[in-house]
């Protein structure tokens, strides 16, 4: 063990107070290790502490019970050694004599009628109810839960940009072809004539110009470029080539060139109107209109035309649009109207009084958000199904019949699926889940169902039986009695059992026995016939997932309590005929409390029966009548019964004489009787020293009235009384028993009778005791057990990464190698003679159950085998 796990024991042990630490020397090893290398800061994993602390836990709960082992085991022996020396006492009795005498001198002894004994009585131990097979699982099933899986919908604000990009703004401008910028004299070049008039109309009447060399008239370029700067809504200018350029103020205003001069011929300009290029030269009209509604908010409106809060260009227009509520909308940098939603779930209304399909290129519609082609996904696209093995289920995205276009069509159509129950809520959640818990469901198509739908593509399996530890193909077998194994198989197949529902089923269906599960989910079974063995097979891990043991399971009768099949019990009365009863589950047969009882009350010629409390009682009819107890089974263990005559009360004559002066007749009679008596005093002083030896220090004494209370579980906070069991001279009612019984026929059978009945006790309370030791000793061996798996669990922790995922279910059969281990020792523990028997089925049953969890959870790749492990259990 590395020196960071022992500290992680020790510093565990010192916590703890070392409760039960087997010796001072593993305190000072555990206290020394933690002292250094805390000095040096070793530091392991938590999950390498946790198994170190459980390891030294089972560690401190076996140091426990060898201890409380110990104790029983002292007690059964001198129990054991009490009993031997009552039966040494019963036979020292039979060498006594009856004290005789005669007078000295010859005088004729007087005889004497005396009876002894008393009317045959017997006894037996306790037999414990008859009751039929039980068996019930430790491991509680989870439920079945269905394949299932959600999606949130990723819904994006509704957006749309136009597909027509307007031209630029531009302003009405004329360039004319003739050079008269550096012309001084208009007059005389021939430009124009005296008296000639040029007329502009920029929209705020006509302004004249009128040429000529009188004042105030214009008969140059200069003059010329000066009068039309001064008209409001133009401006000229001359090009490098000394054209007359005449431009509008801004794009919306257009100009009219008029007048008696010929401006074509004198400047190279048409007499025309020149317009500017804006929205309403691009389709627009003076009036139309733009509509916006966002959800259900008021209609905004951008009007087009060149009046007060009309729109006529482009920066106008994208300026209008910037001020709408509830959208964001702007001119790109193409030129095109674009906007989009500033909720995801709000959808916009776009209309007008404008052709704005032909002049912007945008639809005049609803833009709905729950429009799933507005959303990502193309007509055409698909969403697919598939439950279990059934036939492919397709929903197509798009317009057309039978498809699919807005969140609610996709909600009817996904309700419109067999098999599966699947919709969309009012969150937008899309949910589905399979019908039955048995089976896959396998989403796809082609949509782009997870970016869209939020649901990942792909099988959803159930959480079932097979993800419990049961794998397909695995099995439970039954077979009750001699009657054909009927067999449960676990999968998906057809008549396999996967859900928790079939399983139930099936067991209902099982012949024999009333099985099915209960309120919690846990295996329970009972045979129909309490004399029906029930066996359990099949598969480990079946039997791991459901909590029990592959075995025979046996029904608590008298079969299982140390009698045999065909074994016989006899009685015979005085010199009668000899009465059978014999055991087994044949016709006639006795196997139950309740059959023997009948079959003792049909004896005759004695009283017979089971009493209340389960035990055989058996009396003679008269007080002289014998009773022989034989047969061929071991009734004194089993039934308490001894086998042996029992003699009633018996006659005798007694010559018996008055002592002369003290002295007897017969003094060599009494001498050897005074030795006897002296054996006797040996053998109860004998029983008073053993009684004391079987408690030392603070350790109670089990056979002296005191108990010993015992935790034998380290998962569990109940604990358990052992001894109790009062065996001293005052407790078996012989103290003083010696000094009162007088030397007659009739003392000694008294003083028989009373230590006779003592034997019983003292049996009786090493046999119990044999017992407890047994019980203390199976949950003394799983500790020992517990702390090695956990303590190499610990070290192997540290080195290898694969042990952490399958720790907690290692933890959990370990634990459940321990409750088999605890229900074999139940099945066998009121079996005397089955010591052995018993811990042979225990080590079977924790072999199956390690072997199990070695090679399910690779332990065996990091250099544990259930073989190395069962030596330690």
């Amino acid at each position: 063990m590395t020196d960071a796990l022992f500290v992680a024991r020790a510093q565990y042990r010192l916590e703890t107070g070392f409760r039960g630490a087997a010796s001072a020397a593993r305190k000072q090893q555990a206290a020394s290790a933690t002292s250094s290398v805390l000095r040096d800061s070793v530091e392991i994993s938590p999950a390498a502490r946790i198994l170190a602390r459980q390891s030294a836990s089972y560690g401190q709960s076996a140091d426990r019970l060898s201890s409380a082992a110990t104790i029983i085991e002292t007690a059964s022996g001198n129990a054991g050694k009490i009993a031997n020396a009552l039966g040494a006492v019963l036979d020292l009795i039979d060498l006594l004599e009856p004290a005789q005498a005669t007078l000295q001198g010859g005088t004729p002894a007087v005889t004497e009628q005396v009876a002894s004994g008393s009317r045959v009585e017997l006894t037996g131990s306790v037999l414990a109810a008859s009751s039929p097979v039980s068996v019930g699982g430790s491991v509680a099933l989870s439920d079945d839960v269905a394949a299932s899986g959600f999606g949130d919908l990723t819904l994006a604000p509704v957006s749309a940009t136009g597909t027509v990009s307007l031209t630029d703004d531009a302003q009405a401008s004329v360039t004319g072809t003739r050079n008269v910028a550096t012309n001084n004299s208009f007059v005389l070049s021939g430009i124009a004539g005296q008296g000639q008039t040029l007329t502009i109309d920029a929209g705020n009447g006509v302004t004249t110009i009128t040429f000529g060399v009188f004042g105030g008239q214009v008969n140059s370029g200069a003059g010329l470029e000066a009068a039309i700067d001064a008209i409001d809504g133009v401006e000229a200018s001359y090009t490098a080539e000394g054209y007359l350029t005449i431009t509008g103020g801004d794009a919306d205003t257009s100009f009219t060139i008029g007048g008696s001069v010929n401006a074509q011929s004198a400047f190279g300009i048409a007499e025309q109107t020149y317009q500017p290029g804006n929205l309403l030269s691009q389709g627009l009209s003076q009036g139309e209109t733009l509509t916006f509604q966002v959800a259900s908010g008021g209609e905004q409106t951008i009007t087009f035309g060149t009046g007060a809060g009309e729109v006529s260009t482009l920066a106008e227009l994208d300026a209008a649009l910037g001020g709408l509520a509830g959208v964001t909308a702007s001119i790109d940098g193409s030129n095109r109207i674009t906007f989009a939603a500033e909720n995801a779930e709000d959808a916009v209304s776009v209309g007008g009084t404008a052709d704005i399909a032909t002049v912007f290129g945008l639809e005049a519609t609803v833009h709905n958000p729950l429009d799933l082609l507005n959303q990502g996904i193309a007509a055409g696209e698909t969403l697919t199904f598939q439950i279990g093995g059934e036939a492919l289920q397709t929903i197509t995205f798009g317009t057309g019949a039978g498809e699919v276009n807005t969140v609610g069509e996709l909600d009817a159509a996904l309700a419109g699926l067999s098999g599966i129950a699947a919709s969309i809520d009012g969150s937008n959640r899309l949910s589905f889940a399979a019908g039955d818990p048995a089976h896959s469901v396998t989403v796809g198509g082609s949509a782009d169902i997870s970016g869209v739908l939020g649901v990942t593509p792909g099988t959803y399996e159930p959480l079932n039986l097979l993800d419990q530890g049961i794998s397909q193909g695995d099995t439970l077998t039954f077979q009750v009695g001699e009657a054909s194994v009927q067999t449960i198989t676990f999968g998906s197949g057809d008549g396999e059992v996967s859900t928790l529902a079939e399983l139930e089923a099936e067991l209902e269906n099982l012949s024999g026995v009333t099985a099915g599960l209960d309120a919690g989910n846990r295996l329970d079974l009972t045979a129909d016939d309490a004399n029906d063995a029930v066996t359990l097979g099949g598969s480990a891990s079946v039997a791991a997932a459901l909590g029990i043991s592959l075995q025979n399971y046996l029904p608590d009768d008298l079969l299982s309590q140390g009698l045999l099949q065909g074994e016989t019990l006899t009685f015979q009365v005085n010199d009668d005929a000899v009465q059978t009863i014999v055991f087994g589950t044949g016709a006639g047969e006795v196997s139950t409390r309740d059959e023997l009882d009948a079959a003792l009350q049909a004896l005759t010629g004695l009283s017979a029966a089971v009493n209340a409390s389960g035990q055989i009682t058996v009396s003679a009819a008269g007080d002289a009548d014998t009773i022989t107890v034989a047969g061929t089974a071991d009734t004194e263990t089993a039934l308490g019964l001894a086998q042996q005559t029992h003699e009633g009360v018996t006659i005798t004559t007694v010559e018996v004489t008055p002592e002369v002066a003290g002295v007897s007749v017969y003094p060599d009679i009494e001498s050897a009787n005074k030795s006897i008596f002296d054996a006797l005093s040996g053998r109860f002083a004998d029983i008073t020293s053993y009684v004391e030896a079987a408690g030392s220090g603070t350790d109670p004494n089990l056979i002296d009235g005191q108990t010993l209370t015992v935790r034998l579980s380290e998962g569990s906070s109940a604990e358990t009384l052992f001894g109790g069991y009062a065996l001293g001279l005052e407790a078996l009612g012989l103290k003083g028993a010696l000094e009162e019984a007088p030397a007659s026929a009739v003392g000694l059978a008294a003083l028989r009778e009373k230590v006779e009945a003592a034997v019983l006790v003292a049996s009786d309370a090493r046999y119990r005791l044999e017992q407890e030791g047994r019980v203390v000793a199976a949950h003394k061996g799983f500790s020992a057990g517990a702390e090695t798996v956990f303590g190499e669990a610990a070290e192997k922790q540290v080195q290898a990464n694969g042990f952490r995922s399958s720790l907690p279910d290692a933890i959990e059969r370990v634990k459940l190698a321990g409750q088999q281990a605890l229900a074999l020792r139940a099945n066998h523990a009121n079996a005397a003679a089955e010591g052995p028997a018993v811990a042979q089925i225990i080590q079977q049953g924790l072999a199956s159950e390690v072997g199990t969890l070695f090679s399910t959870t690779g332990y065996g790749s990091a250099g544990f085998s259930s073989g190395n492990t069962l030596a330690v259990l």
